[in-house]
Formats: C-alpha cells, sequence, structure tokens
C-alpha cells in the first residue's frame, strides 16, 4: 500500500442522526446509517483504506452502504450525506488507481444468491460492534476492529463494546432532546458504559429508555420548593403519596411527618428547610439539623439521594474509574453541575439495584419496579424502549 496521509472526508454525525428519525427515507438507508453511527464499519478514507488492505467483509459492507446513502439520498434534502459518501469513494479510488470498489463489487455480483449492491446493506452483526465515542463536533469514525484469532471461541467472552451508546439512540429514548444535548449525553455515556457494563444492544434499550422516562436526560438537582398542600402530599402521609386525601388535605392512614401541618410557615417553599427535614435520620443522613437532607438531596439523571449512597458511589467511581479520584460526598454538587458525574450516577444506581438481571429477561415491568417499585409511566416507557429497540435492531 503505498503512503498515505489521510484527509478524511467524514459523514455528518447529525446528518445520520436525522437520517433515523426521517420519514421518507427507504429502510435499507435507515440501516445502513445505523450501522454507521454504531460504529461497526469504516466511513473515512483513511479506514476505508486499512480495510482494502485485507479486502475483508467490513470493507464491502461499508461499500455497499456507503453506495446505497449515495444513491438513495442524491435528490432529498440529505443530497450533503451523499455527496460526503462519494467523496469518501473517490478519494479512496484516486489513491489505489480506482481499485477500490470495483473488486467489491465484483465480489458482491459473484454470489448469486447476492441482491444488487443497494439491498446488501447488512443488519447488526452478532459480532460486538467497534468502539467508537461520539462527539459533538462530528469527529471521524472508527475502523472496523481486527479478525478475532483463530482460536476465539476458546477464550473468555467480553462485553461488547461501549459505541452502542449514540446520539440517535438518545435522542430515540427522549425525542425533545435538542441534536446537541444527545451529542453530549452520548459522548458521557459512552465512556462510561463498560466500566458499569451497560454493554449489550438490550441493556442499552432498556437503560436509556427508562432514563428518558425518568428524568428526560435533563441534569438537575431535586427542587424541594413544594406548595404547603404539595409538600405534605409528597412527604407527610403514612402509606407515601396515594394515601393523601385531597379533600381533607391530610393521610387517610394518619401523618408520617406532623411538623408540614403544624409547622407549615416553616417548610413550605423552603427546599433547605424541607428536605432537611424530610429526608432527616434516614439513607445515611444525620438529623433535621445537620442539614444533610438538603445537602444530599436527588441528583443527577436518576437522582440519586442520601449521604450513604453519595459515599457508595464515591467507593464505586474510585474503584472504576482510578484515574479520576473524587468524593462525592464533600463535593455533592458534582452531580447536579457536570454531566459525567450525573450521567455516572444514573449507572451507578442502575448497577447497585441489579437491574442488568431484569434488561437481559428482556422484562420491562420488572425493570419498572426496580427503578420506581412499581409501575408508574410503564405505557410511556414501553414507548420509548420500542424506539430504542428499532434502532439497534433487536
Amino acid at each position: 500500500m503505498p503512503h498515505f496521509t489521510p484527509e478524511p472526508e467524514v459523514l455528518s454525525i447529525d446528518r445520520l442522526d436525522l437520517i433515523l428519525i426521517a420519514r421518507g427515507i427507504p429502510d435499507e438507508v435507515k440501516k445502513a446509517a445505523r450501522e454507521i453511527l454504531l460504529g461497526s464499519l469504516a466511513t473515512d478514507t483513511a479506514a476505508l483504506l486499512a480495510a482494502m488492505e485485507q479486502r475483508s467483509e467490513p470493507l464491502r459492507q461499508c461499500i455497499a452502504q456507503l453506495e446505497t446513502l449515495s444513491a438513495k439520498l442524491q435528490h432529498t434534502r440529505f443530497s450533503d450525506v451523499a455527496v460526503s459518501a462519494t467523496r469518501i469513494l473517490d478519494k479512496a479510488n484516486a489513491t489505489h488507481g480506482g481499485n477500490v470498489a470495483a473488486p467489491v463489487r465484483a465480489a458482491v455480483h459473484s454470489d448469486p444468491r447476492a441482491p444488487k449492491p443497494p439491498a446488501t446493506v447488512a443488519a447488526p452483526s452478532d459480532q460486538p460492534p467497534v468502539s467508537r465515542t461520539p462527539k459533538p463536533d462530528s469527529k471521524p469514525l472508527v475502523a472496523p476492529a481486527k479478525p478475532p484469532p483463530a482460536d476465539a471461541a476458546h477464550q473468555p467472552q467480553t462485553p461488547r463494546s461501549n459505541g452502542l451508546i449514540s446520539p440517535a439512540l438518545v435522542t430515540a429514548a427522549d425525542t425533545s432532546l435538542s441534536l446537541g444535548d444527545a451529542q453530549s449525553v452520548a459522548l458521557a455515556m459512552a465512556e462510561l458504559a463498560a466500566a458499569y457494563t451497560i454493554d449489550t444492544p438490550r441493556r442499552v434499550a432498556h437503560f436509556l429508555s427508562q432514563i428518558g422516562h425518568e428524568s428526560g436526560f435533563k441534569l438537575k438537582a431535586e427542587s424541594g420548593h413544594y406548595t404547603a398542600r404539595r409538600m405534605r402530599k409528597v412527604f407527610g402521609c403514612k402509606g407515601g403519596m396515594r394515601y393523601y386525601d385531597a379533600a381533607k388535605d391530610d393521610g387517610k392512614k394518619g401523618r408520617l411527618r406532623d411538623k408540614l401541618w403544624s409547622e407549615e410557615a416553616k417548610y413550605a417553599g423552603n427546599a433547605m428547610n424541607l428536605l432537611s427535614y424530610a429526608y432527616a435520620s434516614r439513607m445515611g443522613n444525620g438529623n433535621e439539623a445537620s442539614g444533610d437532607g438538603y445537602r444530599y438531596r436527588g441528583r443527577g439523571l436518576m437522582q440519586l439521594t442520601g449521604k450513604e449512597n453519595y459515599s457508595n458511589f464515591t467507593a464505586f467511581h474510585n474503584r472504576r474509574l482510578p484515574g479520576d479520584p473524587q468524593d462525592f460526598v464533600a463535593n455533592p454538587d458534582l452531580l447536579s453541575t457536570e454531566l459525567k458525574y450525573g450521567v455516572e450516577c444514573a449507572f451507578f444506581f442502575w448497577n447497585i439495584r441489579d437491574i442488568n438481571d431484569a434488561a437481559d429477561r428482556d422484562d420491562v415491568k420488572a425493570v419498572t419496579k426496580l427503578i420506581n417499585g412499581g409501575v408508574n409511566g410503564l405505557p410511556d416507557r414501553q414507548r420509548r424502549l420500542a424506539r430504542v429497540r428499532e434502532l439497534l435492531g433487536i
């Protein structure tokens, strides 16, 4: 292979994301875009050349997909993607004297069972997709993985790549999210997924859909600014909110925190006072006067709550990511101000409740119960799950 300094023409990640959710785009084009976004195929010139040297199956699939995208999108609002795909092939052809696509086309057509090139777009492979870190500035996607060793069947099975989590999947889990926010969330999640074993398509699908329902991927801290009636409903009644009697403004089974009635002015509209009282002497918090209830209020994408959980999260984080030591007990606001930690505490929440087992069984009801103790919002969670599953092809 001649020496080559790559100046890749890169297929825009945001454009590929849009193809997945756009109407009127042929299914085979959406499959191609999905495969590219999942990072399992080469899409830049340098990666294409590397695959060319081996005449690999990923090269054949890549050529077919690029040709499909180029042909199908020529006269659509995604024509710039078609141009980008064409430039990738042209540059690779020019570098190798026009011999990149031809051998691949010949190989494809040599199989009498093979359809014409646009139809050769592959469905998601059983092989683990290549790790890709999606970035907001649309950096080049990575090259295909090297073929496994001959004795791979006897090697310990490794988790699938964290490249499973892409902006398109995050957007599918919450369609109200802007593309920029989806890219930022996907980047943060892709860097953490393997460390927390959210590393198979099914786990990713359940994880994203549940967070989409719970927080809409919004990084925030628990407010605690409630009206008098609302705080009594949320925190005041024995048995929880369902036993609040709105007509009587009281608990059907009695009061759990009487001061929400007797000292209403102290707590209504005052988050610090209310949460210090409501979360006092539980979840590892000190008494009301300590202020721990407010200090360790819910934060992050899954609203991690309580000093004990913050302490356990610190230990989890430092054990799995020793290169980034943190103390979330001393710095709890990191969970609501730094996206990577707000995202990570959602992984931690998922891990300590052992939700992967239910996700592996594809049991959305069990997953939901492990998250909130019941099946509140189940239809919405199922709709989000269906959208993510469709993109993942599972």
